[in-house]
């Protein structure tokens, strides 16, 4: 056993104790009572003790003499401080890794108390600062370590080894702000998403002085250019095939989902668009009139369009017992109370094959196809979207085409009597004058009104009727007498609203009812008479629906619409809130100027929350705004239900600036608040 001692510290100075060093055989070492530390991770001992083992034990541990009834050193030492290293050794003596009585560095003290000495070395402790972990992991991988080897050497991961190891993507001036604590280890790895140092060095010269210096700003500017792997582009042809193509990804390795930035955008876009219109091709073969493939398709080029309806797709007996399976397999998972990692997984996977199997794709005929087309899209994850059986005008029969009686022939008036084919001089086959014509009908058509207005359900009818075939039947016009029209056409562009769970409900409802009706509409009349009173109102209710717009533009701002409007949302007791609205950057925040945003977070959590952001610019602002006022219920005064106005005496009042003096605040400053938001 050899000791040497040292004094730390000038001789002179008495509060500073002596340490001495010594080497004591393992075998007359224990772990101490007082040592504060009790709990113990396993496995990260057994790690340690691979550490020691290859690279021998480099901190001493801290003991103190045991002491016999009288006082007198036993030989023996208690470890007070250096429990994990003892029990790292103890596991490499019980494994025959290291002889029982060998020697081991040690720190010998005799004042002071014994929990003092284990408290202090396991709180006094200062972690390496994360550019001395990066010079270290660099040494250790330029001297030929893996870093697999790194991280398990010194129980680290193999994620955090390379994000050290990342740092070494940094411009030296990028570090040295760093180092001279002018940025964080946030900022530092933002910067690190890219391993360009000219455009890290121009980032960070344009934001050092700039409020807007934070991460997401960072990574925002250096990565402008680029595509994220997160866009429904990449999703859809995936990572790899960009890669494989030769395309280049820089990997953000501090982001907790991997996420990377793909730098090629004009091989993205050509990828995406060959696997697109390859899609459109194996349709097209199918025998569709047309397919139009884009990566979005805008609501408004759909909406308003006739369409045909294919057949249910049946499954086969085979496939039948297979979705049985599945059924009977994920109710037996939903009747356990938890579900393990790897049951909630399963549970996925065959929610996953249900849905494939129940939504199989409609069946259409060969004459449907020849006559209507097929839109491709993509959606916000990435899967491809196949909308089919949509008519445009131009897709319309020849006059060879039949005696279909939704496609009559171009030019036919079907209120215009049938001429006679007689001899015109017989005196009764000749035909009535025109005049004479419209006076008889006129009667008729007073008949009818008057009748009609006191049979309640012949007239819902009637309106129905009108409705449907505007709606449902091509070439409808003619086909009802009443002067109705429903007019569903909505040429919305707002972003997002596509994929808008209403958006979704209503095309979802007017394409069910569409299966439902009768595909001639010459036997829609019957069918309508025939229908349940519930099923007939809930048609009315749908079709109804369709004929609103509420939607405001330039050249349609009319008070009495809006009044009308909000009219509607309370009789129906609901606001866009409870319909599902969320105010975002994209819908709403990014399009208004500062002030509007700093307004919205102000009504929504008070004016303390905004003088949080009121320093940011505008997008990161708009960004945050989105984030404080979450769950919040706010609204943009445009989506509020207002105040019943009065309707203007007279239709042609107006201000001399066109717009109706009792229109609300928000459509009088609309103009000037796009042109601040520009």
């Amino acid at each position: 056993m050899s000791k040497s001692t040292s004094r730390r510290g000038k001789a002179t100075s008495a509060a500073i104790p002596e340490t001495t060093s010594i080497d004591i055989p393992f075998n007359r070492l224990r772990l101490s009572e007082k040592n504060v530390r009790t709990i113990y991770d396993k496995d990260a001992i057994k790690q340690l003790s691979e550490s020691i083992a290859e690279n021998g034990l480099i901190q001493a541990l801290s003991v103190r003499p045991v002491l016999d009834t009288e006082g007198k050193e036993t030989g023996d030492y208690e470890v007070q401080a250096g429990g994990r290293r003892f029990r790292a050794l103890e596991l490499l003596t019980r494994s025959k890794r290291r002889a029982i009585d060998q020697l081991t560095p040690c720190v010998l003290k005799t004042t002071g108390l014994a929990e003092d000495d284990s408290y202090v070395e396991n709180a006094q402790r200062e972690a390496l600062h994360p550019i001395d972990e990066f010079r270290a992991f660099k040494a250790m991988q330029d001297a030929g370590k893996t870093e697999t080897q790194i991280s398990t050497a010194h129980r680290v991961s193999i994620a955090f080894v390379r994000q050290r190891l990342r740092l070494a993507s940094a411009s030296p001036l990028i570090l040295q702000a760093y180092r001279d604590e002018e940025i964080d280890l946030d900022q530092l790895m933002a910067y690190c998403v890219t391993d360009d140092h000219a455009r890290q060095n121009s980032v960070f010269e344009r934001l050092r002085d700039s409020y807007e210096a934070h991460p997401h700003a960072i990574r925002r500017a250096l990565t402008e250019d680029t595509v994220s792997s997160s866009d429904p582009r990449v999703r859809f042809i995936g990572l790899d095939t960009y890669e494989k193509a030769g395309g280049h990804v820089e990997r953000d390795l501090f982001s907790s989902t991997d996420q990377g930035y793909l730098k090629d955008v004009e091989l993205l876009n050509r990828l995406v668009a060959d696997k697109l219109n390859a899609a459109a091709k194996k349709l097209q073969n199918k025998g569709w009139k047309w397919v139009e493939a884009a990566v979005s398709i805008p609501h408004s080029v759909k909406w308003g369009l006739d369409r045909v309806i294919g057949e249910e797709a049946l499954l086969s007996a085979k496939e039948q017992k297979r979705l049985d399976k599945l059924n009977f397999e994920i109710e037996e998972l939903d009747k356990l109370d938890e579900l393990s990692d790897e049951q909630d997984a399963r549970r996925d996977e065959l929610q996953t094959e249900i849905t494939a199997l129940e939504d199989k794709p409609a069946v259409f005929s060969n004459e449907d196809m020849a006559r209507a087309g097929v839109f491709l899209s993509i959606d916000h994850n990435g899967n491809l979207v196949v909308d089919a059986g949509f008519i445009k005008e131009d897709d319309t029969p020849s006059q060879d085409a039949g005696d279909d009686d939704d496609h009559p022939e171009p030019n036919s008036n079907a209120n215009e009597p049938t001429p006679s084919t007689g001899d015109d001089n017989a005196e009764g086959s000749r035909p009535l004058s025109a005049a004479l014509l419209e006076d008889l009908t006129s009667y008729r058509t007073v008949a009818l009104r008057n009748a009609m207005a006191q049979d309640f359900k012949v007239a819902f009818i009637a309106v129905v009727h009108a409705f449907a075939l505007s709606r449902f039947y091509t070439f409808s016009h003619g086909k009802t007498c009443l002067q109705l029209k429903l007019d569903a056409s909505f040429p919305a562009k707002a972003p997002g609203l596509d994929e808008w769970a209403p958006t979704k409900a209503v095309s979802d409802r007017d394409l069910a009812w569409k299966k439902l009706l009768p595909k001639n509409s010459a036997d829609l009349w019957q069918a309508l008479l025939a229908m349940d009173l519930t099923d007939l109102q809930s048609l009315f209710a749908h079709l109804a629906s369709l004929s609103v717009n509420a939607a405001i533009t330039p050249h349609v701002r009319s008070a009495e619409s809006v009044a009308h409007a909000n009219d509607l949302f309370r009789a129906l007791d609901t606001d866009m809130v409870k319909l599902g609205w969320v105010t975002t950057a994209d819908n709403y925040l990014n399009r208004v100027s500062k002030d509007r945003i700093l307004e919205a977070v102000e009504q929504a959590r008070g004016e303390d929350t905004k003088l949080l952001i009121s320093h940011m610019k505008k997008e990161p602002m708009a960004k945050e705004a989105e984030r404080l006022i979450e769950g919040k219920g706010w609204l943009p005064e445009a989506l509020r239900i207002q105040a019943t106005s009065k309707a203007a005496d007279h239709e042609d009042d107006r201000s001399d600036d066109g717009v109706e003096d009792s229109l609300p605040t928000f459509l009088t400053e609309g103009a000037q608040d796009t042109q601040e938001a520009a």
